[in-house]
């Protein structure tokens, strides 16, 4: 029961919106798979700004990362997808990145790890 007013907490503190832009691959004329992505659910979130790495100590790789991501607990993300911000402080931008590391899953949110996706 705690926990639950630790979420509603947690929501109530993330100010910016972002979404998940889902991978999907077709295939063209020629059978060579072609990757797009279709625009996901807004959602709120906690963007922040903050490069770094960190090192998974099972699989034995580093992954560098240009930003962090809280999001709620229920709001699902798959390795291979990007996620767009799309407003931070109130401010209506657009901002792509890429997910740099899979979804490390807290009690009260969860945290991206984000790569920023090069022009």
């Amino acid at each position: 029961m705690e926990v639950d007013f630790m979420r509603i907490a947690q929501d109530e503190h993330m100010f910016d919106e972002g979404k998940r832009l889902k991978l999907s691959i077709t295939q063209d004329t020629y059978g060579q798979p072609v990757r797009s992505y279709s625009d996901g659910t807004a959602t709120k979130c906690g963007f922040e700004m903050l490069s770094g790495s960190e090192r998974d100590k099972e699989k034995m790789t580093v992954a560098q990362y240009d930003a962090v991501v809280r999001i709620p607990i229920n709001y699902e993300i798959e390795p291979e997808d990007k996620f767009r911000i799309t407003k931070i402080n109130g401010e209506s931008v657009s901002i792509d990145f890429e997910v740099a590391a899979p979804l490390q899953r807290g009690r009260t949110c969860n945290r991206i790890l984000l790569r920023m996706v090069k022009p």
